[in-house]
């Protein structure tokens, strides 16, 4: 049976309209390498969604809030692209996630959350947010952040060059099964 994998959306409000949005190479990468890719479409379900899922994928998107890695922010120069109830939704996955040891592949925006999760700091740079300082709890290897004791996998990348990390799809979806590296 493939594994099931829990793909967090990016959110979004034009027309008057909100809506969700995933690139599908999400969705391609992780059924190439073996998996089911579900979306989530509601934060009102986490525990649902959670119990559902053998893995998660945390997707690029805005910047992580500032209070969210505890820097002072100010709220008239706050970015205009933050998103405090997805931040809450993948928050409340990333504990569970930990809490259960399930899987976790966080990619672009993704790895900042989880770097954020664990400790580490942010800090803009033109139109995008980089790591200031890594969590203790990640190691980098190359272009992949692999936390020290948890099967959580993480690549600084957008979506458009996610075939370049097939083996790291594999690996994920390979945690999922319960198989180790």
């Amino acid at each position: 049976m493939k594994p099931k994998i829990l793909i967090i959306a990016d959110e979004g409000y034009n027309l008057n309209h909100f809506h969700y949005m995933i690139n599908l190479s999400y969705g391609d990468a992780i059924s190439k390498a073996g998996g089911l890719p579900l979306v989530a479409l509601s934060e009102r379900l986490v525990d649902e969604y959670f119990n559902l899922c053998d893995g998660v994928l945390f997707t690029d998107g805005a910047f992580v809030h500032a209070k969210q890695y505890n820097e002072f922010y100010n709220m008239e120069e706050e970015l205009p692209e933050l998103s405090i109830m997805r931040e809450m939704f993948e928050f409340s996955i990333l504990e569970l996630a930990t809490k259960h040891k399930k899987p976790i592949l966080a990619i672009g925006r993704g790895l900042n959350v989880v770097n954020a999760y664990f400790g580490g700091s942010l800090k803009p740079d033109n139109d995008k947010q980089v790591i200031n300082d890594l969590s203790n709890a990640l190691v980098k290897t190359g272009n992949v952040y692999k936390h020290k004791q948890l099967p959580i996998f993480a690549l600084d990348t957008t979506p458009n060059t996610l075939n370049d990390y097939s083996q790291t799809f594999l690996d994920f979806i390979n945690a999922c099964k319960g198989e180790t590296l």
